[in-house]
């Protein structure tokens, strides 16, 4: 009978013409090899605290990040999140800074961006950016906040996800 489409070899057996028993040298094993799965290399970080800012610029909030440490090679694929409210129908934003092995600034070109149409809007949010550039080794990615004037943004629930690519 023919094997159904879905059957998988995992042996094959060599008879020969008056053999009556099957031998180990008799049996080629077809099973495939399976690599190993290789451990979890992000980070990842979580900060609670709901915390606010009127700056301009990217800073740190009263309780500053989150933040992680990763060692990369050359890319890496970061993930931001919060739940973001700005005062007034204004902007806000959370993006990253790189220090360690890579320096980059945070900037709005990697950033999370929340648009108020109504003062007091809130929203649950995520970003995820590939970042080229990076100098391989031990890099800390440190979350940054900022807003346009004259709106106050609150950023609570922050996370932070950092993986290697």
């Amino acid at each position: 009978p023919a094997e159904p489409a879905s059957a998988v070899s995992l042996a094959q057996v060599a008879i020969t013409t008056g053999q009556v028993s099957v031998l180990n040298a008799n049996i080629t094993d077809l099973r495939p090899i399976i690599q190993p799965l290789q451990p979890y290399q992000g980070s990842q970080i979580y900060v609670a605290a709901g915390e606010g800012t009127a700056s301009t610029g990217y800073t740190d909030l009263t309780t500053p990040g989150p933040a992680v440490t990763v060692t990369t090679g050359t890319k890496a694929r970061v993930t931001v999140s919060s739940f973001i409210v700005a005062s007034g129908t204004y902007w806000a934003f959370m993006g990253f800074a790189i220090s360690g092995a890579t320096t980059i600034a945070a900037s709005d070109a990697y950033s999370l961006r929340a648009y108020a149409g109504v003062t007091g809007a809130g929203i649950q949010a995520s970003a995820t950016y590939l970042i080229p550039g990076l100098t391989p080794g031990s890099n800390t990615f440190t979350a940054k906040y900022r807003t346009v004037s004259p709106a106050t943004g609150t950023f609570s629930m922050r996370y932070i996800l950092v993986e290697p690519v």
